[in-house]
């Protein structure tokens, strides 16, 4: 019996919101530009919510598309392989691909981390805190993380049936 995971879930839900984000930037860009052109008003606004936003979409989404396999690959090499170490090279690439996004984790918590203890603000004339725009890079690279595990282990298996076999 196979248990499901909420992990694919939690991805296509973050996916979602990474869209919706999408479309609210869409938006205020538009209206920016209706704005300055129609009545010569700026939105400065914008800018921020736009470029802050961008943060989010990139980290909402990224673990939806690795665990649908949209990420880059490159795989000219392993489709010379027989099946037997085609899937062993499958796990070491996940594994190398885990080891990756574990240091990008740790270094997106320490720059988040910072943030928080160092009061940053953005550049604007807001000065918007950026500890409210920092964190979705922790969260965005942990849930790759989760991902990468599951992807792991579904090839360790997938090698180990086929060795089996």
């Amino acid at each position: 019996m196979r248990q499901t995971s909420i992990l694919p879930v939690i991805n296509q839900l973050c996916a979602v919101a990474s869209g919706l984000i999408l479309l609210i930037g869409l938006a205020a860009v538009l209206y920016a530009v209706l704005a300055r052109s129609l009545f010569n008003e700026p939105a400065t606004w914008a800018f921020d919510l736009t470029s802050y936003g961008l943060l989010f979409v990139v980290f909402l989404a990224s673990a939806r598309t690795l665990e649908q396999h949209g990420h880059i690959r490159i795989d000219f090499l392993l489709s010379r392989l027989r099946d037997r170490p085609k899937r062993w090279v499958e796990v070491l690439t996940q594994a190398l691909g885990l080891v990756f996004l574990l240091l990008l984790l740790w270094a997106t918590s320490r720059k988040t981390l910072e943030s928080v203890e160092g009061d940053w603000v953005s550049p604007s004339i807001y000065e918007f805190p950026l500890r409210y725009v920092y964190w979705i890079m922790p969260v965005g690279m942990a849930l790759m993380v989760l991902t990468a595990f599951a992807k792991l282990g579904a090839a360790v298996r997938h090698a180990r049936q086929f060795t089996a076999d």
